[in-house]
């Protein structure tokens, strides 16, 4: 992997035990560990002599879904008879549809995650609506083991306690310690996709990282679809560029001009691609080159697997930091990605595709 400009590791040691440079956060967080602190009476010290029914915790934006699938097809070959069942996003649940590895798929709208609803009061209802609905319908499982694999705000580890879970494993990094039974440690050095094993590794299950891979149960229409468009709009494999400027996060949009310069630089038919709220991006960057002729806009017409059949067949794919540059692990297609700087969260070992070796990563300043 080539990275060119200023590095941006944060050291998460400096903000205690919380993941958030905010003080008021940690302050947030702080007490309500404290005030939870009691629990510690009930917390079990051992695991389940036997594990059928195990639930995970991992309601984020579909790029953090997909950063997980390693760990959960790994957790499923470890435990084949057990029953794996995972709570999601309801937007990012596509990512699990099919999936071999999960018996029953939950949702849940968070509302730091929830993109589709302006009024953040709104957010909070249907986060504690969908939260009350969720715990009632999970207690009746009686799951052995409960596995969060992320935690915001101490507002998701909470579960495994109230549906009254055999055993709770999770970080500390985001509150609600004491919930848990067994807290693993969080290495700020690891690739997103290693914490998630992090977790796994109480109940003996290892992993090399350089064999690690996302999953996605790719059907033989995805092939098909990404074929006809190729053959419609004739383009050959290796012989096209893919350019998808957009990002759920506004925040990491980068200016037009960087585009319009890769635009100016390559030869090859230009593919724009992007979803419908992101088609005001790519319209920008058609209505500000001078060539036009050869740029082919497409906006809703891949699914994410076909999107990552789509990437597969490019000569080169430029983005940004998101969904789409985890895609690119899929296949050998070299990949540029234009990052913009953040305070904390996006450090590139972290956050970057996952064993993806034809990257070139562009720092830019916010």
């Amino acid at each position: 992997m080539q990275e060119n400009g200023q590095k941006n590791f944060c050291d998460y040691t400096k903000f205690g035990n919380y993941l958030y440079d905010n003080k008021i956060v940690r302050l947030i967080l702080f007490i309500f560990d404290l005030s939870t602190s009691f629990l510690i009476l009930f917390r079990k010290k051992k695991l389940p002599n036997k594990i059928e029914k195990i639930l995970i915790l991992k309601v984020d934006h579909i790029g953090d879904l997909l950063i997980a699938t390693p760990a959960i097809k790994r957790l499923k070959e470890e435990n084949p008879s057990s029953q794996i069942d995972i709570v999601v996003s309801p937007w990012a649940k596509q990512i699990v549809i099919d999936n071999p590895f999960i018996d029953n798929i939950y949702t849940l709208r968070h509302f730091i995650h929830n993109r589709h609803e302006k009024s953040f009061i709104k957010k909070i209802y249907y986060f504690i609506y969908d939260y009350l609905r969720l715990v009632f319908k999970l207690r009746k499982n009686k799951y052995d083991l409960v596995l969060v694999f992320k935690e915001y705000l101490g507002s998701i580890i909470t579960i495994g306690r109230f549906i009254n879970a055999g055993y709770v494993i999770g970080h500390s990094t985001s509150g609600g310690r004491f919930f848990l039974d067994k807290i693993v440690q969080w290495d700020p050095l690891k690739h997103e996709a290693e914490h998630q094993f992090e977790i796994l590794e109480p109940l003996g299950i290892r992993y090399e990282k350089e064999k690690l891979g996302y999953y996605l149960n790719f059907k033989e229409d995805d092939y098909k679809k990404v074929e006809n468009e190729l053959i419609k709009y004739n383009l050959k494999e290796n012989e096209f560029i893919i350019i998808h400027p957009g990002s759920g996060d506004k925040r990491r949009v980068v200016n037009r001009s960087v585009w319009l310069k890769v635009i100016e630089e390559n030869q090859l038919p230009i593919v724009i691609t992007g979803i419908r709220r992101e088609e005001y991006l790519i319209n920008e960057i058609i209505n500000n080159t001078p060539y036009k002729d050869r740029i082919i806009k497409l906006v809703d017409v891949f699914t994410i697997k076909q999107m990552a059949i789509f990437i597969s067949k490019a000569k080169h794919l430029y983005t940004v930091e998101s969904l789409i540059m985890h895609l690119s692990s899929f296949s050998n297609t070299p990949t540029t990605i234009f990052w913009k700087l953040k305070k904390t969260i996006n450090a590139t070992h972290q956050w970057g595709p996952l064993n993806k070796k034809e990257l070139e990563i562009i720092r830019l300043e916010d």
